[in-house]
């Protein structure tokens, strides 16, 4: 298959500092965006618990009435299973209305927390206990199991939404946000928030420069640009 290995201080300053970099975000983006984020998801929750076997299904969670997210994300742990039925969001810099956040050598994780305390409060309404993004919200919706699901008859099916851009709530700098809901009025008890940014920003605070995440499809398609096209005099 192959395998990516992911230069954190090149991918920070590629999304989340405004520049020249606007030009090519968002066909970048459609090439590796979704990959590269449920890669770094992969990574953290392998992380977390080097027991724990994780695995990116291509096949996207689908409702009933036709909507669908990005992955299945599947955590083995022992005899417990967590599939997240997950949107990925790579929202960055370069997005509409998107916010400057400095990378400040020696100090990864100076930046205006105003700022990522206001992301969230801008996609969390905690009055409907909901996303105020309708693309987003939709994760909160059951989705159907397919196949490799339903062969897991102990498991907990949990919503996810991975974003790129830094977010915290009340100024707390962790890659995961965890916000529990009222199953009266959501049809899941629990959602969480993954920000890429946080995670590789920490990353690089405790001296890793570098990492080897699940290439997904990115391989592939960098293989086919390579097909088509000659590049000399570089």
């Amino acid at each position: 298959m192959g395998k990516i290995v992911l230069n954190i201080d090149e991918i920070i300053m590629f999304y989340d500092l405004k520049g020249e970099n606007h030009k090519y975000a968002s066909s970048i983006t459609a090439l590796i965006g979704e990959d590269l984020i449920s890669g770094i998801f992969k990574h953290f929750l392998q992380g977390l618990n080097y027991n724990s076997e994780v695995i990116i299904l291509p096949e996207n969670p689908k409702e009933k009435n036709g909507k669908w997210l990005d992955r299945w994300i599947i955590q083995k742990i022992e005899n417990a299973v967590t599939c997240y039925q997950t949107e990925i969001k790579n929202w960055s810099a370069h997005s509409l209305g998107g916010k400057h956040f400095d990378y400040i050598k020696n100090s990864y994780l100076s930046f205006d927390i105003s700022e990522s305390n206001k992301i969230f409060a801008k996609i969390w309404d905690s009055n409907k206990q909901e996303f105020q993004d309708p693309s987003v919200n939709k994760v909160l919706k059951k989705m159907k199991a397919n196949d490799t699901i339903e062969r897991y008859t102990q498991k907990t099916i949990e919503p996810l939404v991975c974003f790129w851009m830094p977010i915290t709530r009340n100024s707390v700098i962790e890659p995961i946000i965890e916000i529990n809901i009222d199953d009266k009025i959501q049809e899941f008890k629990k959602v969480t928030i993954f920000s890429a940014s946080i995670y590789l920003r920490k990353l690089k605070s405790s001296g890793i420069d570098n990492i080897e995440i699940e290439p997904g499809s990115i391989i592939k398609r960098m293989k086919k640009l390579n097909n088509l096209f000659t590049i000399e005099n570089i």
